[in-house]
């Protein structure tokens, strides 16, 4: 995205802003759009280097941010407070969170970061810029640091031990682990320590406590002892002050800045420099016609570059298949801007993914990378749960516990055993231990610590999976060699249909769909199990190989487990395959006799693409012309008979079950 940037370095609008800033001069720059603004911003920050004012006023800070961020300028929020007069008395009624984050962001600003407030933020007070700048905490992985001494200078600055970081301002210390959530920064720090060394840095998800990103540095702002004294005109250096927007900011205050103003604004002003852009709702909406648009839009001049944006590797390749598709020439980058936009000037036109085709784009997320901590599975147990411990068998959680351990207080789960017995487990070892989930409902009977009959258990357990697993690979072995049907690859009205879909899809999302239509293009039958939480999306990926199995001319059942669900599916489907011509048919209570009939006479003569229904599929009446695909729907609520004739029908399904 980087690269984004710079096209604009030496960019007619970017030299004047930069000449504006630097001569102390007003200047206007109207009829900019979308993502421009942002990256107008960033090439006028690359091309000044520390020579430019570092404060942005606009009404989106965070938003603003993220662009920013996404292009390599480093950007700081300052938040605005709401109780502001609250604060000097220690009020319940206190902002504190906005305090300490306005802090850190004071911080970053004196540590060379972009400022980014809104007009009521940038005129409430803030701390002395210099006593922040002193009492920073910064580290990086690689340098020396006794683990005592910063705990106690970060419970100095203001943070509060917890047994879990869940919130800004807290720490938790784990052996050689400390875990930090600053004031700043859209997650918490976990610093990894080998003695007195930094080993690593990285950022986790507050919410699964597991790693997602490894970072250069960290700086850690205080909450204590910087004062809301001063005003942020007084201490910033001499210049102009940047503004987003189409009004003058002196007329937002209530007291005057007493500067000039570099402003960018969406309404073309008298006077103004001419943006000369555009937004992007021409291409938005249906793919076809959005791509189509675009060629004809890079038609008009030879000139014309198109920069597509897409959220990550698996779109970008989608991206690019529906490019060539309708012969559009351009590039696919991964990245991703708060908008698009049309650059007259530049003949440049520059795309998201998600405006193509008009989806609702999804928060933008680090990507997940192995290592994390395990501590996500405590949000699932609740005290008097019964667990299994790995060693010692069946106790109950009564709770979490917090002990002093080589000078470091440490948290631990409480484990009770057999005869009252307890058992400390370091948090750090939670892998040892899992809910008890039982068959029966019934409370299990507790283990006895040191005793032979949880090993015993443990045995034979080991000794049924191992038997079940054979089963299993035997079972397999006879699909392999029996084969199936090798469905072609995706075409155009593949992914068409993919595009049609008004969400961005999960990364989760992305995964399943990959490997099933991996499993569906080999010779072989497949039988795949899907497992998400209500609202997670399994139906989209379902109607996704329905498709797939549709368009390669083969019929798909698809089974719910009641009547209300089943016609649920019926409407979904309907709606979704409405555009492509899909024969879909219902066979549940809610229909006629003489519509079941009807349903089954034409799901035989193959004038039926995709049949929807309850138990009425099970039926010894329904015959297929060509099955290659069966979906169920919750197969744990279908009984051992149901399941005999969920076999059959499979087995007539050469494709795919």
């Amino acid at each position: 995205m980087r690269r984004l940037r710079d096209l604009y370095r030496d960019d007619p609008r970017v030299v004047a802003a930069a000449e504006a800033i630097s001569g102390d001069r007003p200047l206007i720059v109207g009829a900019c759009h979308g993502g421009l603004v942002t990256a107008l911003l960033a090439a006028t920050a690359s091309r000044l280097a520390s020579a430019w004012p570092r404060l942005v006023v606009c009404n989106d800070p965070a938003a603003l941010r993220d662009d920013l961020e996404e292009l390599g300028v480093v950007a700081a929020h300052l938040p605005e407070i709401d109780r502001f007069d609250a604060v000097e008395d220690d009020s319940a009624a206190a902002d504190h969170s906005s305090l300490n984050r306005r802090v850190a962001a004071i911080e970053a600003l004196a540590k060379g970061a972009v400022l980014l407030a809104t007009p009521r933020s940038a005129q409430q007070p803030v701390p002395d810029l210099g006593q922040v700048a002193n009492s920073s905490i910064v580290l990086k992985a690689g340098e020396d640091h006794d683990l005592h001494t910063l705990v106690d200078r970060l419970v100095d600055a203001g943070y509060k031990v917890a047994s879990v970081v869940e919130g800004r301002g807290e720490l938790a210390v784990r052996g050689g682990i400390i875990d930090v959530f600053p004031w700043i920064g859209e997650h918490p720090l976990r610093l990894e320590f080998f003695g007195d060394q930094v080993e690593a840095i990285r950022r986790f998800d507050v919410f699964t406590q597991e790693s997602i990103a490894k970072a250069d540095e960290a700086v850690l702002a205080t909450a204590s002892g910087s004062l809301a004294t001063r005003t942020l005109w007084e201490q910033l250096p001499a210049g102009p002050v940047l503004v987003i927007g189409d009004l003058p900011l002196k007329g937002r205050l209530d007291k005057d800045h007493g500067r000039r103003e570099v402003r960018i604004a969406r309404q073309l002003e008298e006077g103004a420099i001419d943006g000369a852009s555009t937004g992007v709702d021409r291409f938005r909406g249906d793919l076809r016609r959005g791509l189509s648009e675009l060629k004809a839009a890079a038609s008009e001049s030879r000139e014309t570059k198109i920069i597509l944006l897409a959220r990550n590797e698996e779109a970008k390749l989608e991206l690019e298949a529906h490019c060539a598709d309708h012969a559009v020439t351009a590039e696919v980058r991964i990245g991703r801007l708060t908008a698009g936009w049309r650059d007259q000037e530049s003949a440049l036109i520059v795309v998201h993914d998600f405006e193509l085709a008009e989806r609702q784009p999804v928060k933008r997320r680090g990507a997940r990378i192995a290592g994390g901590s395990p501590l996500s599975s405590l949000t699932d147990l609740k005290r008097n749960d019964h667990v299994v411990h790995l060693k010692h068998g069946i106790g109950v959680f009564r709770g979490m516990a917090t002990l002093e351990k080589r000078g470091f207080l440490e948290d631990y789960l409480l484990l009770e055993f057999a005869e009252g017995s307890k058992l400390y487990v370091p948090v750090d070892a939670i892998d040892l231990v899992q809910k008890f989930i039982g068959a029966s409902g019934a409370k299990p009977e507790l283990s006895k610590i040191g005793g032979a009959a949880w090993a015993k258990k443990r045995a034979r357990a080991e000794k049924a999976i191992e038997d079940i697993s054979a089963e299993l690979l035997e079972a397999q072995a006879r699909r392999v060699a029996a084969g199936g049907l090798a469905f072609p690859a995706d075409g155009p009205d593949q992914r068409r249909f993919d595009s049609a879909f008004p969400y961005e899809e999960t990364e989760d999302q992305l995964a399943a769909v990959r490997e099933i239509r991996a499993d569906m293009e080999r010779p072989m039958a497949m039988d795949r199990l899907l497992c998400g939480d209500v609202g997670f999306g399994k139906t989209e990926v379902a109607m996704r190989a329905a498709f797939k199995a549709v368009a390669a001319g083969w019929q798909v059942a698809v089974l719910a487990p009641t009547t209300l669900l089943a016609e649920q599916h019926v409407e979904t489907f309907s709606e979704r395959f409405a555009a492509f011509g899909t024969r879909i048919a219902g066979l549940n209570r809610f229909h006629t006799a003489s519509e079941r009939t009807a349903a089954l006479a034409k799901t035989a003569a193959g004038e039926v693409d995709i049949i929807i229904g309850t138990h009425a599929l099970l039926t010894d009446k329904l015959h297929f012309a060509k099955l290659g695909l069966l979906v169920i729907d919750e197969e744990h609520r279908f009984g051992v008979k149901h399941k005999e004739r969920l076999r059959a029908l499979r087995g007539d399904a050469p494709g795919s079950g």
